[in-house]
């Protein structure tokens, strides 16, 4: 008898309706089941568990599947009786709705780490309600509970952009290994610029809208504008960061087109605008779009502060 499980997909609040359409595209043999805020659950055979885990979803910081749910009286006990039945890498903790409770909210546990690829997960749905679950810990999935570093944006900031870098850095360590020079797109008001200078790389900022942060070359102009001379040593360009106000399909055609100019480009970071349920389609074609141009590597991610939007990170090895 094939065995049925309920799948949870914990998302942020803007982002249910595209989530819904994701887990429609690629699992439609998926049925919706128990919802709240940012915590979605859907049931579906045991089959598509591995598929599930490895994919990396769009719109959904983690996916795992349910071990029951309890209330916040018993949850440590019962937590804990898992984790000892099984064995498990360590125990996530977190809640699904990241605007409405806070990390002091939350039940701590005490607990020897092992090497599993599995994961204990703790989630906090609301007020008295916390399910437990599991999923499986790869690469290319976020290694925060919940997919949250829990970056608290300076109040420095020029912008809530910072976040949007500082919470892809913190996944990518990568993107840090070499301190060069940075192409930034849509970068008005400078909030990403300062955090990528707060990482030690020169940056060169380029937006039709007026800065508020000055620690960067700023160049004021519409990246339809950008050719082979707009910077004067291409050679030194080792990435680019990009969060342009138009549609996904133009703005990677943009940035592929800038990206052309530097020869030395290691990586990509592009933040695309899904405004509408359709443009899903749009993102497969815009991974092939970056793999044709020599970008092997390819990651979704989304953040915690993320609206109606998903992350593309690109890299050559």
């Amino acid at each position: 008898m094939n065995e049925e499980l309920f799948y949870y997909f914990n998302t942020n609040l803007e982002c249910e309706d595209l989530l819904k359409k994701e887990v429609e595209l690629f699992f439609p043999e998926l049925r919706l089941s128990y919802s709240r805020p940012c915590f979605l659950t859907f049931k579906g055979s045991a089959f598509f568990k591995d598929r599930i885990f490895k994919r990396q979803w769009f719109f959904a910081r983690r996916v795992g599947v349910s071990l029951g749910r309890t209330n916040g009286s018993e949850i440590e006990a019962k937590a804990h009786r898992k984790y000892e039945e099984n064995k498990y890498r360590t125990i996530h903790v977190w809640n699904a709705n990241l605007t409405q409770y806070k990390s002091t909210d939350l039940p701590t546990f005490s607990l020897s780490e092992s090497d599993s690829e599995m994961i204990l997960d703790v989630i906090k749905v609301r007020t008295d309600e916390f399910w437990i679950g599991e999923h499986r810990h790869f690469a290319h999935i976020s290694p925060f509970a919940g997919g949250d570093p829990q970056i608290v944006l300076p109040e420095s900031a020029a912008s809530r952009a910072y976040l949007k870098w500082a919470e892809v850095f913190a996944h990518f360590s990568k993107l840090s290994q070499v301190k060069a020079t940075i192409v930034e797109l849509g970068a008005a008001p400078g909030g990403g610029s300062q955090f990528l200078v707060e990482q030690n790389f020169k940056v060169v900022a380029i937006d039709p809208g007026l800065m508020k942060y000055e620690g960067a070359r700023y160049l004021q102009m519409p990246v339809q504008d950008i050719n082979r001379k707009t910077i004067d040593n291409p050679q030194s360009v080792v990435g680019m960061a990009v969060d342009m106000n138009l549609s996904p399909l133009q703005s990677a055609k943009e940035t592929l087109r800038v990206q052309s100019y530097y020869p030395e480009l290691q990586w990509v970071i592009i933040n695309l605008k899904m405004t509408k349920v359709e443009l899903i389609d749009a993102l497969k074609k815009i991974e092939k779009q970056f793999r044709d141009s020599l970008f092997p590597n390819i990651s979704f991610l989304s953040l915690p502060s993320h609206k109606r939007e998903v992350m593309l990170i690109a890299y050559r090895d």
